[in-house]
């Protein structure tokens, strides 16, 4: 039986990141010589704190809902930018998407970049997903020496919040200035209606006058001609 994270997102058909590899791979997935190890020292597996700022600035970016989580398709298409070969990505997507629901939240999509960006410098990604990027449980007596990693978390969630606000503003901001333009186009539209109906209405007025004044003249020609027949008569 498979996963149901595994399912939903490369189950059934042709899963998104297997067979082959996209333009470029070769050079940077695999190490120097197809399969010898570019690093040989035992690599962290912690993400540094401006990584991890990074991280949440893309997902927040990429976050059009506002869920909090971005789906297999919206993932696949930042991982597929990096050029890296589907087996990989396959790895990767299976250890970062730790609760296997298909999707990914903030922490599981830096999980995913870490190992993407690690993946890049010619180190492949773990068997198991290492301790270090586990979702870290919170003691019942933590250590002091665990303040300043909470401090720098606090700092970093603080900062993502702060960024999906500006947006937020922004996109409202941006919102009410296209709702305000297109009340001043209307407005003057209705204007420009109202100063064709009054002028077609003055240009009435002015050919009635002057049919008017067109009907007296005649009236009065033809009163003079009947005066001078009479006079003849």
């Amino acid at each position: 039986p498979t996963e149901k994270g595994t399912t939903s997102y490369f189950g059934g058909g042709t899963p998104p990141f297997t067979g082959g590899t996209t333009g470029g791979s070769t050079s940077m997935i695999g190490g120097v010589g197809r399969g010898i190890s570019m690093v040989s020292l035992t690599p962290s597996w912690t993400i540094p704190p401006d990584a991890r700022s990074r991280y949440n600035l893309l997902f927040n970016t990429n976050d059009k809902s506002r869920s909090g989580f971005l789906s297999g398709d919206e993932a696949r298409k930042i991982f597929m930018k990096y050029n890296m070969d589907r087996d990989t990505l396959k790895k990767i997507w299976d250890l970062s998407d730790i609760d296997k629901d298909g999707r990914l939240s903030t922490e599981e999509f830096s999980i995913a970049m870490f190992l993407i960006e690690k993946s890049l410098k010619g180190i492949q990604p773990p068997l198991t997903l290492p301790s270090e990027l586990q979702p870290k449980k919170e003691a019942p007596n933590s250590p002091l020496s665990n303040f300043e990693d909470k401090r720098k978390e606090n700092f970093e969630q603080g900062r993502a919040e702060l960024e999906r606000r500006r947006r937020l503003l922004q996109e409202r901001e941006e919102k009410e200035k296209k709702e305000k333009e297109r009340k001043m186009r209307e407005e003057e539209e209705r204007k420009r209606q109202e100063e064709m109906k009054a002028n077609a209405a003055r240009q009435a007025e002015l050919e009635k006058q002057r049919r008017k004044a067109m009907e007296i003249e005649k009236e009065r020609e033809r009163a003079m001609q009947m005066a001078a027949l009479q006079r003849e008569a």
